[in-house]
């Protein structure tokens, strides 16, 4: 359990004939740079099971960032190994929308609001060293590093959700799963809503009209 002042950062590690390591948001910048950054040298060689952002506030989310800067491109020989990212961004949201896209033809999307303001006139803080004039939010670098396969895969890269039919556990291998309890569609709906009220509440109503996916363009306004 990471110090992340008011936020939340946690690894699991479940140690057996197999090593897990579930890591559960990750707190500030800080948090990765004192405290997490350490912990996931220790189990580098195991490397992470799975990775759940499970909001985008930013006391659980700028952490990720840092880290997916730090941890650069995901074949690379000396980053470490990630096999699973639990993340639901913008676009996963945006169920009216055409979701027949590619995963990769989806990065860069931001590019408009990057044009249209700078990031830290819309509410976002602790950040000025993190490069958002390339696009770096979260889901740009998950997308950027080469992460794309990984990102919600269990759930056929759409958002992660509770299942509708009577199973909601995953299982990550012989010896560990996870039952899945939040978020239902209907939560999901909800917030996809809030997301869209919020954007054109603040003049980005053609990224809600678009019929296009727009990828984590929120992140900017929390």
């Amino acid at each position: 359990m990471f110090p992340a002042s008011y936020g939340d950062s946690f690894l699991i590690s479940c140690m057996g004939d197999i090593n897990t390591h579930i890591i559960v948001d990750m707190g500030f910048s800080t948090t990765y740079d004192k405290y997490i950054s350490q912990e996931l040298q220790k189990i580098k060689a195991d490397g992470v099971s799975l990775i759940i952002f499970t909001h985008i506030d930013e006391d659980h989310i700028l952490g990720g960032i840092r880290f997916f800067n730090k941890n650069g491109y995901a074949d690379a020989p000396d980053s470490i190994d990630i096999k699973e990212i639990w993340y639901n961004s913008f676009r996963h949201l945006q169920f009216h929308k055409t979701q027949n896209e590619t995963i990769d033809s989806l990065h860069g999307g931001i590019e408009e609001l990057l044009r249209k303001g700078h990031p830290r006139e819309l509410g976002v803080r602790e950040v000025s060293d993190v490069g958002y004039q390339q696009g770096s939010t979260l889901g740009s670098l998950i997308l950027k590093n080469g992460y794309a396969n990984k990102w919600n895969s269990s759930f056929n890269y759409k958002a992660v959700v509770v299942n509708e039919g009577p199973s909601n556990i995953y299982i990550l291998n012989d010896e560990v799963s996870l039952t899945l309890l939040s978020p239902n569609l209907e939560n999901l709906q909800l917030l996809s809503r809030k997301w869209k009220e919020k954007l054109s509440s603040i003049g980005y109503s053609s990224i809600v009209e678009s019929d296009q996916l727009m990828d984590d363009a929120f992140e900017f306004y929390m």
